[in-house]
């Protein structure tokens, strides 16, 4: 299953997890690339596991959402135990989508670039609700969520040195390695 990581700044943390797995790294420029990036998904019409650029995420994550037989699943962030519906809205940041979901609501992505824009918020920050609103208002399938939860790369650089250097996982790779 294709794995693809839409990023501005791809974190350290989050190039270490994916480490060995298969993914594609999509470049976002502008405020709508992360909606115009999910209508592409859409367009093309394959399953595919969504990893946001901050995301930490535990062995086997991956593999657990490949294995699921819900048409749309995502792991929750620490820090949110409440279960989706009855806390946060279902995540993007490790989300897996199928065929037949996508095909459920072909204009979802569509549609989304057609609403006019939430005063000061650039749309890619509010994609997650798009999608459970979008879903809900048509009575589909709710979002199917994946235990222990995940994390995203500030909460780990708070806490994390990489081995002695005094870097923190902040910084880039190639600033590590010189």
């Amino acid at each position: 299953m294709r794995v693809y990581v839409p990023f501005t700044n791809l974190q350290l943390a989050t190039q270490v997890v994916l480490t060995g797995y298969d993914h594609q790294l999509i470049k976002m420029t502008a405020d709508d690339c992360y909606p115009k990036y999910l209508q592409t998904r859409w367009r093309e019409r394959e399953p595919f596991i969504n990893c946001e650029h901050d995301v930490v995420f535990w062995h086997g994550a991956l593999e657990q959402l490949e294995r699921c037989d819900k048409p749309w699943c995502a792991f929750g962030m620490l820090g949110e135990p409440k279960p989706f519906y009855n806390g946060p809205a279902p995540t993007l940041c490790l989300a897996r989508f199928t065929t037949d979901f996508i095909d459920m609501y072909p204009a979802m992505w569509i549609d989304f670039l057609k609403e006019p824009d939430v005063e000061g918020w650039p749309k890619w920050r509010y994609c997650d609700n798009w999608l459970m609103n979008y879903v809900d208002a048509r009575g589909g399938e709710r979002c199917h969520q994946h235990h222990p939860p995940i994390t995203n790369s500030p909460i780990i650089q708070k806490s994390v040195q990489i081995g002695g250097t005094g870097a923190t996982a902040s910084q880039s790779l190639d600033s590590i390695t010189e």
